[in-house]
């Protein structure tokens, strides 16, 4: 239950958070205790000790309060808005929730007798305020505006056909918040049909404007210049991509002008035109009013998609191009030189990172935090910890990123449109060369390439495609190593796996593109259900190998580019040493330690597929690289740390390394990395480098027998 100090205004969301949370306590559960802190279920009543109490009770007053007050705004100041009937749905689906958190509290009154004296919860005076000015003065408005319809009841409890819909939607809020499925606001169900109401968002929009109304926060809403640094963002990738396909460029205008009547010409006049628009520092967002480089830059992407998908540059792909003429050449190499470009772009790094010192600065109330090289990997990673605590009570203060990202979504796009990240502003990037004496390969920041419109329809987009395209056409046989984290065993990231797998089995991408399948969403990587008390350390090693070995069934997916023999016969070796090295071959593992274990699995499993593929490119791919693979690459990027001579950060890597954990998040959605994501991540690594502390040089003997001898010698890591 959200709980605010005397200093702070309730915000109308919490409100209604701790309304459901109220509305749905089980009040015959055997459930006991009270899960404390910000946003999370009440669980119980009875076992509260006093204090506890008093402070629940004055949460439930507040609720009511501010419910009131929002009520009182709304009547007051935004008269017009209720004259929208799906407005007044949303405020009437309010006043359902506190009645059902009232009817339930009622039935707790014995708990509160201290304070109700055994009077009934309706007795309580904020709650009687909240009744008596909602039915006096908000519905006889809404019987007012509405005249010429169906009159409202003055009883909130009555039947509506929406009304639940919207009542269900408002529990669902904190989902929306939290951020952790915004996906679907995007993708339909099989029937077509949304996953979230639409009308519903629309109420949360106004919700959320009061709560800005009120919001008692200081200052500039350090997110404001998220949209700042997008720009400059924009503007220097745009430049980056026209110096890296100059060559391809010339090559295409030595003939193109004279066949300017053709519409993929004209077309690639567009693409080319944008491009040099978005790369021109006169239309940066500071200096301009009008179209500025973040725009152009989106024209940029939407007609070099044109291209791709038009029937001219399929016609010229399906054929040889040493049988067609000159011109089509240059203008296919330049598509795949864009494509490609796009891709490994580097951006504007030195922005981001300054906005991310200030935000913490801001944290640490105006303080510079000293910084110095560390050899102490711990010292460091707990400084990440603090870091995001620090940041995460700075954004507190300003209305959600997360939540306006969301509605946004409805504003800007057609709302048939499917979830497509990279289309959709969340562009890849390069984020560090791996070198060693066996190969060097360059990691990439890379969402799910994909277009998910409907819950079970996913396809690849075709930007990506002309990037394995160009790997092919230039590279000589190039490959790109995509590890995804995606779970192919769960409805919501089944289809996308599915697409990428598809491709991957293509004839015409089998040298370019290696795929394997790593879940980091089932039971068994959480350790939950019917994995939970797996306590025996035989049995949970045993567990690996066989949810391995069940490859799809259990959510995993090796290319036929791996070879099975070698990974099953590494897999039979790591664990053990694992086991050994790292937890002290303790027959009994905790929960904590499972998780550990299996983190620490699944990175030396990676590095030993990039040892057998050696690919030119890898990433780590979730649905949007914002979570799961911005943590993963910090986990690999720790351990290449710890088995490289020099295990220290500097402050020029510490600021890289804070780059790629924290930038993705804040400008796509305008918030942290998930803190359940890089604690996990952060707990492994830690277990990890106390078994190299125990004895380096043995651990390091034992592993490199496992990998191809120059692997591990003399790693580096270059950005």
């Amino acid at each position: 239950m959200k709980k605010r100090s005397k200093s702070d205004e309730m915000t109308i969301m919490d409100a209604v958070d701790n309304l459901s949370s109220i509305a749905e306590v089980d009040v015959e559960s055997n459930a006991e205790g009270v899960e404390r802190g910000v946003k999370q279920n009440l669980q119980k009543f009875k076992n509260l000790k006093q204090t506890e109490k008093q402070e629940t009770l004055e949460t439930v007053k507040g609720s009511f309060k501010t419910v009131h007050k929002y009520l009182q705004h709304v009547y007051q100041q935004d008269k017009e808005h209720l004259q929208d009937v799906e407005m007044q749905r949303g405020v009437k689906a309010i006043m359902v929730l506190a009645g059902e958190a009232a009817d339930k509290l009622e039935k707790c009154t014995s708990i509160f007798k201290h304070a109700y004296k055994g009077e009934k919860i309706e007795e309580i005076e904020e709650y009687k305020d909240l009744r008596k000015f909602y039915l006096n003065k908000i519905v006889k408005r809404f019987q007012e505006v509405l005249a010429s319809e169906e009159a409202w009841e003055e009883e909130w409890g009555a039947e509506d056909p929406t009304l639940d819909i919207e009542r269900l939607g408002l529990k669902d809020l904190e989902t929306v918040k939290r951020d952790k499925e915004y996906e679907l606001f995007y993708i339909r169900q099989d029937d077509g049909k949304p996953f979230f109401n639409r009308n519903l968002l629309r109420h949360i929009k106004l919700v959320s404007d009061f709560d800005e109304v009120i919001s008692a926060a200081e200052g500039e809403d350090p997110l404001l210049r998220v949209n700042v640094l997008v720009d400059k963002e924009a503007q220097v990738v745009a430049n980056e991509i026209r110096e890296d396909v100059k060559d391809e460029l010339d090559d295409f205008y030595v003939d193109a002008m004279q066949y300017q009547e053709l519409p993929i010409i004209q077309t690639m006049n567009k693409v080319t035109m944008s491009l040099l628009l978005a790369s021109n520092p006169r239309n940066l967002l500071q200096h301009t009013i009008g179209k500025t480089c973040t725009r152009y830059f989106h024209d940029f992407q939407f007609y070099l998609r044109e291209i791709l998908t038009s029937a001219d540059y399929i016609r010229l792909i399906s054929h040889s191009l040493n049988e067609t003429d000159r011109l089509s050449r240059a203008l296919v190499h330049l598509v795949h030189a864009f494509c490609f470009a796009f891709f490994i772009r580097v951006g504007k790094r030195n922005d981001l990172i300054d906005y991310i010192h200030d935000l913490i600065k801001k944290g640490y109330g105006g303080q510079e935090v000293a910084r110095a090289e560390t050899s102490d990997p711990l010292t460091f990673w707990n400084d990440l910890l603090d870091i995001h605590d620090v940041v995460s009570s700075v954004l507190k203060r300003y209305p959600s990123g997360p939540l306006f990202k969301t509605l946004d979504i409805f504003h800007e796009r057609d709302e048939k449109e499917g979830f497509d990240p990279i289309y959709q502003g969340n562009q890849p990037s390069f984020q560090f060369t791996f070198s060693s004496q066996s190969f060097d390969s360059k990691c990439l920041r890379l969402p799910c390439p994909t277009f998910h419109n409907h819950i079970n329809k996913a396809q690849i987009i075709d930007e990506f495609k002309g990037y394995l395209r160009y790997l092919d056409q230039k590279k000589g046989m190039g490959s790109h190593l995509l590890f995804n984290l995606q779970d192919r065993t769960s409805w919501e990231e089944h289809a996308r796996c599915q697409a990428l797998e598809e491709l991957s089995r293509r004839a015409e991408y089998t040298n370019q593109l290696i795929l394997v399948t790593l879940p980091k969403r089932t039971d068994f990587y959480f350790q939950t259900d019917a994995y939970k008390d797996l306590n025996q350390a035989n049995d949970f090693l045993k567990m690996i190998k066989e949810q391995v070995a069940s490859n799809e069934e259990c959510g995993f997916f090796f290319s036929n580019r791996i070879p099975r023999n070698e990974i099953d016969t590494f897999i039979g070796k790591i664990l053990p040493l694992i086991h050994k090295r790292v937890f002290q071959s303790k027959k009994t593992l905790t929960r904590r330690e499972r998780l550990d274990f299996i983190e620490i699995f699944y990175q030396f499993l990676m590095l030993k597929i990039l040892d057998l593929v050696k690919p030119d490119y890898f990433s780590f791919t979730c649905k949007d690289a914002v979570d799961v693979g911005p943590t993963t690459n910090a986990g690999f990027y720790t351990i290449l740390k710890m088995m490289s001579e020099n295990i220290s950060y500097n402050k020029e890597e510490q600021d890289h390394f804070l780059w790629m954990l924290y930038a993705p998040s804040l400008v796509v959605r305008e918030r942290l990395v998930d803190y359940q994501r890089l604690s996990r991540v952060m707990s492994a690594m830690t277990s990890l480098n106390e078994g190299f502390q125990n004895d380096q040089k043995g651990f390091m003997k034992e592993l490199e027998a496992l990998y191809d001898y120059p692997l591990l010698q003399q790693i580096q890591i270059k950005t």
